[in-house]
C-alpha cells in the first residue's frame, strides 16, 4: 500500500508543454514525430503532413520548416497521399488488399517522381513542381493506377504477389518496362519484372551480359567438380545439355563473326568532272 502511495504522489504534478493554438501543436508534434526520438514511418509522416495541408491554414513549405524535413520530400509525399486516397475512393485499389503485411509506402512517391510512371499514369510531366491537387491521375487512367499499384503490392483479391521486392533497382526497372510495348505486355501477361526489364534492353547488351554471368556461373561450377561422385545421371545429363547449349551458341557466333569479318563492302563508284 506504501509503494502504490509512493507511486500516486510522483504524478501530483505533470510537465506540460503549452503552445499557443492547434498549427503549433502539429508543429511539436511533427517534429517530435519526424526527428524526434519516437520517429514514424514514412506512411505515418505522410499521412500527418497531408491532413495539416488540408486544412489550408498552412503551405507545404511551411509545413517542411516546421517538421524539419525537405520541401520536396514531404512535397512528394502528400502528392502519393492525393494519389492513394483517389485509388480508395475510386474503389481502383485498397491498401487493406496489398498481399504484403509490410506497406513501402516510400516505394509509391519514389515512383511517382520518376518521368517514366508520370508517362504512364497521365500525370503531367512537371506536376511534382505544384502543390499537390486531389484526383491528380486522369479518369481514363485509372486502369493503369490500378496495375502500377498491384505491380508494386501485390493482391489478395486476385492473388497475385508484388513484382518490386526492393526500392532501388525494382521501382527503376517497373517505370523501364511501363515505357515498353513489350515490357509492358510481359507484365500484364504475368512475366516477372526481369523478364520484362530485360526485353527493353538492346540485344546486344543483353547477349554481353547473360555471357558473362554464365562463364561465371560456370566457373563456379567447375571449382566445384569435387563435390559430383559420379553417381548422378541427373547431373551428368544437365552437364550435357550446357554443353549442346554452349556448343550452339558458340558455334552460330563463330559463324556470324567470319562472316561480318570477311564481308566485302559494297564498291562506290566515283564521280569526277569530265574534263578531268
Amino acid at each position: 500500500m506504501g509503494a502504490r502511495i509512493q507511486v500516486e504522489a510522483t504524478l501530483a504534478q505533470v510537465s506540460v508543454y503549452r503552445i499557443p493554438d492547434r498549427d503549433a501543436a502539429r508543429s511539436f508534434i511533427g517534429f517530435k514525430h519526424i526527428n524526434g526520438a519516437a520517429k514514424w514511418e514514412s506512411y505515418a509522416k505522410a499521412k500527418f503532413a497531408a491532413e495539416w495541408y488540408k486544412s489550408g491554414n498552412v503551405s507545404l513549405e511551411a509545413i517542411s520548416e516546421k517538421i524539419g524535413d525537405r520541401h520536396d520530400t514531404i512535397k512528394r509525399m502528400v502528392a502519393a497521399i492525393y494519389v492513394l486516397e483517389q485509388a480508395e475512393r475510386q474503389s481502383v485499389f485498397s491498401l487493406s488488399d496489398r498481399k504484403i503485411t509490410k506497406f513501402n509506402f516510400s516505394h509509391l512517391y519514389t515512383a511517382l517522381s520518376r518521368t517514366t510512371y508520370m508517362a504512364y499514369l497521365g500525370l503531367e510531366t512537371a506536376w511534382s513542381r505544384y502543390d499537390p491537387q486531389p484526383d491528380p491521375v486522369p479518369t481514363d487512367k485509372l486502369d493503369r493506377l490500378r496495375e502500377v499499384l498491384v505491380w508494386i503490392y501485390g493482391s489478395k483479391e486476385d492473388n497475385k504477389e508484388p513484382i518490386v521486392q526492393s526500392q532501388n533497382p525494382d521501382i527503376k526497372n517497373l517505370g523501364e518496362a511501363l515505357a515498353s510495348a513489350e515490357g509492358l505486355h510481359i507484365l500484364r501477361a504475368g512475366g516477372t519484372l526481369t523478364e520484362a526489364h530485360a526485353s527493353t534492353r538492346p540485344a546486344d547488351e543483353t547477349l554481353s551480359a547473360a555471357l558473362i554471368r554464365a562463364r561465371s556461373t560456370l566457373r563456379e561450377a567447375a571449382n566445384s567438380l569435387r563435390g559430383y561422385d559420379g553417381r548422378d545421371q541427373s547431373l551428368l545429363n544437365i552437364a550435357e545439355d550446357i554443353s549442346e547449349t554452349a556448343q550452339t551458341i558458340f558455334d552460330r557466333m563463330r559463324k556470324k563473326y567470319k562472316d561480318g569479318r570477311f564481308q566485302v563492302p559494297s564498291a562506290t563508284v566515283e564521280e569526277r568532272p569530265l574534263n578531268s
